[in-house]
């Protein structure tokens, strides 16, 4: 595999080469090696160029090396990329490193670093900028949350546990498992402020809970896992009242370390619903028995 130094020397050669290219800018993680980079950090580059039409048209995706697959803006189709302003080369490679790569019109290059976060300019032919590096890291980091957002959040998840309860009941399995995604986007808010509150809501949270275990420790990161589940009725419903629990659980402690109150009666009142929905459930569909399941 190629290490960072020959990548960055390989997107640097080529936009050399290009007369085209007037600016490099790199964008992500690779910008600020303090935000724990790896070997499946991407390499998110920007290339500015004067011609775009020029630009779009070259087969970037053969200069940087041999590749796994190439995704485009003219593969897009499916997901397209917003942005008129942009054309995109997505190259992973067989040696397992990954450029990002997006071609934008010059005129677009202080836009685009006033837009930024994070960037580290690579190339400025023309001396256009002032400022080669930027990092806004508070755009990673998790705000403390009001007392009303909080208790929002909470009424938010029991109101979401019904749904997942219907669903099982009418034998609608995605739709109860499209719902319990949701429980667990509002779990994954609530641990978000819970590692808030470790760090003094200053701290880089990162992209999809990767740092969750760093934060909180292996007990809740395990506890958390538990939250999965397969399509199987009777899965569904123990992983339904397990994530009810630890939802609970977490939300106790933020509310208790942010002084924040809230009537848990309504909690133990859902719990009580959901048992009764699972408990028809069993009697008049699955014929099982209830009690075991309890």
């Amino acid at each position: 595999m190629r290490n960072p130094e020959t990548m960055f020397h390989l997107i640097e050669n080529v936009a050399l080469k290009d007369d085209n290219v007037r600016a490099v800018v790199l964008n992500g993680s690779r910008a600020r090696p303090d935000l724990r980079v790896d070997i499946f950090s991407d390499y998110d580059v920007v290339y500015f160029v004067e011609d775009f039409n020029e630009a779009k048209q070259k087969n970037f995706q053969d200069l940087f090396g041999e590749t796994l697959i190439v995704h485009t803006s003219e593969d897009m189709i499916y997901m397209p990329d917003p942005s008129e302003s942009r054309f995109i080369f997505q190259m992973l490679f067989k040696d397992k490193n990954r450029i990002d790569l997006s071609i934008r019109p010059i005129s677009y290059l202080e836009k685009h670093l006033e837009e930024e976060p994070i960037y580290k300019v690579l190339i400025d032919k023309d001396e256009r900028l002032n400022v080669h590096e930027k990092a806004e890291l508070s755009v990673y980091t998790v705000d403390k949350p009001s007392e009303s957002l909080y208790r929002s959040a909470i009424n938010t998840f029991l109101w979401l546990e019904p749904y997942v309860a219907k669903g099982l009941y009418r034998h609608e399995h995605i739709y109860a498992l499209k719902h319990f995604t949701l429980l667990r986007d509002a779990l994954e808010t609530m641990l978000k402020w819970r590692m808030g509150i470790q760090t003094k809501f200053d701290a880089i949270m990162g992209k999809d809970m990767k740092h969750m275990r760093h934060y909180l420790g292996e007990d809740v990161y395990n506890e958390y896992l538990k939250t999965y589940t397969t399509g199987e009725t009777k899965k569904i419903w123990s992983a339904l009242f397990y994530i009810h629990d630890y939802f609970i659980k977490q939300a106790s402690y933020v509310g208790k370390k942010l002084g924040y109150a809230y009537e848990w009666d309504k909690a133990s009142d859902m719990k009580r619903y959901l048992k009764e929905i699972r408990g028809l459930s069993m009697s008049e569909s699955d014929g099982g028995d209830v009690e075991s399941m309890l």
